[in-house]
């Protein structure tokens, strides 16, 4: 036999209906691409787009976020890699990271990543995201790596701006492609 509750208002102890009323939350873009990277070398991402920060715990020096208060977490990245001097893209891997220990060391949190099996792709947009207790302190960073057919450079791109070269395309450089987000849930 099935149980049926009726309840017409849930409250938290505080008496609200706000179960979490301002959790941490953030969302830092890339607007300021970079180009003539190392290829097979990792780059940290150098997020400068801070567009929501309600903590204000991102570090525009080190580019990563300091995780506010112990919670669970709604964490997702993407990271527009783009091979600019004329090979192509053979790997490309984008992955969110964390230091437990003021960034000594780090460890993967998230990633996505491509290996590609003909000699077309000069572009790539890698996206992951995930759910993650994460303790008070923690940092957190986006990092990307390429390996492309020819050792020649890649640049990590704001957005896919770049790719299209039709004059008939807008695109604006809104550093909301390559980006690094969490929301605090739990």
């Amino acid at each position: 036999m099935a149980s049926i509750i009726k309840v017409d208002t849930i409250q938290n102890s505080t008496g609200t209906d706000n179960w979490y009323p301002n959790p941490p939350r953030f969302f830092v873009g890339l607007i300021s691409g970079i180009t003539e990277l190392t290829e097979a070398t990792s780059h940290t991402v150098p997020l400068d787009s801070i567009q929501l920060d309600t903590a204000n715990a991102f570090n525009t020096t080190n580019s990563w976020y300091v995780i506010p208060e112990t919670g669970c977490y709604w964490i997702s990245g993407a990271v527009i890699l783009d091979e600019v001097s004329g090979g192509v893209l053979r790997d490309a891997i984008g992955w969110v990271e964390i230091s437990t220990d003021s960034g000594s060391t780090w460890t993967d949190l998230l990633n996505s990543g491509f290996r590609f099996n003909n000699n077309e792709i000069e572009g790539a947009t890698l996206t992951m995201s995930g759910v993650h207790e994460l303790t008070a302190n923690t940092l957190i960073r986006l990092r990307a790596f390429v390996n492309n057919t020819d050792s020649s450079t890649y640049a990590i791109r704001p957005d896919t701006y770049a790719f299209n070269t039709s004059p008939a395309m807008s695109y604006t450089n809104s550093g909301s492609g390559t980006h690094l987000t969490g929301y605090r849930i739990s």
